[in-house]
């Protein structure tokens, strides 16, 4: 009964990891908005843009602001790709105020990415990847460096 019991939970958690990609979209953004987005966030010369978005707070089940400093080095993303650019865009300009650099961490100007993909979300966090001409792919709430590898294959 216990090998059925823990067969089970093992089959079950396959079928729940491999249900996340549905929860990958990708698209375009069109010349307005991508000029407004490497004018913005400073991309230039890197194929790939990963932006690691942080809801405000009252999107989220926790104070997902609450240690803002400690989260770059918490999402190390393992990607091995040249010309890439990572940033840290926030939501909540308030709890952010400390850690934005305009290098590498932003808020989000005009709300411009929370408007497009996160308002309507209940997660903590998202990460959109975006390429040269403009096509992208995102996913809503928590992810891995895996969920970036499969947003980049998928451009």
């Amino acid at each position: 009964m216990k090998k059925i019991i823990v067969l089970s939970i093992i089959l079950n958690s396959f079928l729940i990891f491999s249900q996340a990609d549905s929860s990958l979209t990708r698209n375009q953004f069109n010349e307005t908005e991508l000029k407004f987005i490497k004018e913005t966030y400073k991309w230039e010369k890197e194929k790939i843009l990963i932006i690691k978005f942080t809801q405000p707070s009252k999107n989220c089940h926790y104070n997902n602001n609450k240690n803002i400093k400690k989260y770059e080095s918490r999402w190390d993303n393992g990607i091995n790709l040249k010309r890439k650019k990572t940033i840290y865009i926030y939501s909540d300009r308030e709890a952010s105020k400390d850690v934005i650099d305009n290098k590498k961490q932003f808020n989000d100007k005009d709300d411009f990415f929370y408007n497009k993909f996160f308002i309507n979300d209940n997660y903590c966090y998202g990460v959109v990847v975006i390429n040269k001409k403009g096509k992208y792919a995102y996913k809503s709430g928590e992810y891995m460096p895996n969920d970036i590898k499969k947003l980049i294959q998928n451009l």
